[in-house]
C-alpha cells in the first residue's frame, strides 16, 4: 500500500467519482483507475461502489470507522 494511493482514494471519495478526482489532483483517469485495482488487490477486498453514483465506499470502506484523511497529509501539488 502506498500513500498516494489512499490520496487517490480519499479524492475519489470526497469529489463522488474517478473523472472528478483525476481533474482535481491532475492524474490521468486510467492511471488513477490503476492505483486503485492495484490497491484493491492489495488488500483483498473491493473497496468502492462503483455502480453508486456519486461514487461511495464499499460496505467494507463504511464499515471502518472514521476515515483515512487524518492519516494522510494534506495534497500538494
Amino acid at each position: 500500500m502506498e500513500l498516494r494511493q489512499l490520496r487517490y482514494l480519499i479524492e475519489i471519495v470526497g469529489r463522488g467519482g474517478f473523472t472528478a478526482a483525476s481533474r482535481a489532483i491532475r492524474v490521468a483517469q486510467p492511471a488513477l483507475t490503476t492505483a486503485i485495482q492495484k490497491l484493491e488487490r492489495q488488500l483483498g477486498a473491493k473497496l468502492l461502489d462503483r455502480d453508486a453514483r456519486p461514487v461511495t465506499r464499499d460496505w467494507r470502506g463504511r464499515k471502518a470507522r472514521g476515515s483515512p484523511t487524518p492519516l494522510v497529509p494534506s495534497w500538494t501539488s
